[in-house]
């Protein structure tokens, strides 16, 4: 949490710094700027899709996602634990050419499957192992979703382009487990390709960095304080009850629900809505007092309003079980519950079970044999 509220003053103290390796912020916070090379590079070429191209000098970024350039980054020389917090992160890449003068859109998504640099490829993450949508596309299985809003334009060689990887760098550091990386796309601009060097790149100078600028948070010091009070969090509770059952399989039956929904708290709620989720093999029948019914997704609906503290409102709704369900089972019929200032929603369900009918045993009947008259026989010792 200590490095949740501290997002604003980071971003904040972002501004103004320089190239040294650590500045001071507000609040005397040291922060320190790493410079961390990608441990492994390689570009996605859909037009080569079996080409790994992960010793190659540069970086291959083509518009229509015809070639994307991947990183790995190892955040290691980061401290590991609560107390840092990053304040930014960025990407930087260097133009090395273009194919000709038309620019280039292009934005960054965070990789979520892993990959072997020698081995990746436009069609595989690893030998053997595909992409769940070739050139790492598939969302979220192969990378996350990226923001138009944070699309780059790229529209000149011998230049330095930077991306914004701030949340990426705090998800690795959180979660080192799942750092796979990062990946370069297109977005939009005319045909063109440009280069960008890689880590294997001849010139050092031009080879991609990962700048991440963090601070360690100092030991939080508590200062007992008076306990006050504490002011329950409006909530909203609701009860869902119906027949026992069961019901048997091949019958219509009409089968009524009613819903409690109470406000347990010393406040007044507002905006209380109700939904009932009708189960599969049941038809509407009706509802109390302004139920509305939605056809399409198979949901009644309760705009309840306000319910002052302590109160309760009750509610009803009847279904038909029809009489083309053939299988045995259960009938699961869910209420959810909600107001303005609830913080969470609640939820209530009855169960019925649907049995198949028990077959009664047909008795069998007595032998006769007509013309003949059975005459109980009287043998020598008496019985019969």
């Amino acid at each position: 949490m200590a490095v949740c509220g501290m997002a604003l003053l980071l971003g904040l103290a972002s501004a103004g710094a320089g190239p040294a390796p650590t500045d001071i912020g507000p609040g005397d916070l040291v922060f320190t700027t790493a410079k961390i090379a990608p441990s492994a590079d390689t570009t996605l070429y859909a037009w080569d899709p079996a080409k790994n191209m992960a010793l190659e000098w540069n970086l291959l970024l083509r518009s229509g996602d015809v070639a994307a350039p991947l990183f790995q980054f190892d955040l290691g020389e980061i401290p590991a634990h609560d107390r840092v917090a990053i304040a930014e992160a960025t990407l930087e890449v260097y133009v090395v050419s273009q194919s000709n003068g038309r620019e280039v859109r292009a934005t960054v998504a965070q990789v979520m499957a892993p990959w072997v640099p020698r081995e990746a490829t436009w069609q595989n993450a690893s030998e053997g192992t595909p992409w769940t949508e070739p050139g790492c596309n598939a969302i979220p299985e192969d990378r996350l979703g990226f923001q138009y809003d944070d699309t780059v334009e790229i529209n000149q060689a011998g230049t330095w382009v930077s991306f914004d990887v701030t949340e990426m760098a705090r998800a690795w550091q959180s979660d080192p487990a799942n750092n796979h990386g990062v990946i370069i796309k297109s977005t939009s601009g005319g045909s063109v390709l440009y280069k960008l060097a890689a880590v294997d790149n001849g010139t050092v100078a031009w080879r991609p960095v990962l700048k991440v600028r963090y601070t360690e948070l100092p030991e939080p010091t508590f200062t007992p304080t008076p306990t006050a009070t504490a002011t329950p969090t409006p909530c909203v509770n609701v009860i869902k009850t119906g027949p026992e059952g069961p019901l048997q399989v091949g019958q219509y039956y009409t089968v009524t629900y009613q819903i409690n929904v109470a406000n347990p708290g010393v406040q007044a709620i507002s905006g209380v809505v109700v939904t009932d989720m009708l189960p599969l093999g049941t038809e509407y029948l009706g509802g109390s007092g302004g139920c509305e019914y939605d056809d399409v997704g198979n949901v009644a609906s309760w705009q309840v309003g306000s319910i002052e503290a302590g109160e309760a409102v009750n509610l009803t709704v009847s279904l038909g079980l029809v009489d083309w369900v053939e299988d045995d089972g259960a009938i699961v019929n869910l209420a959810v519950a909600d107001c303005a200032e609830c913080s969470s929603k609640a939820e209530s369900y009855w169960d019925i079970a649907v049995e198949m009918p028990t077959a009664t045993p047909t008795p069998s009947p007595t032998p006769t044999f007509p013309g003949y008259q059975l005459i109980p026989l009287l043998f020598v010792d008496g019985s019969h």
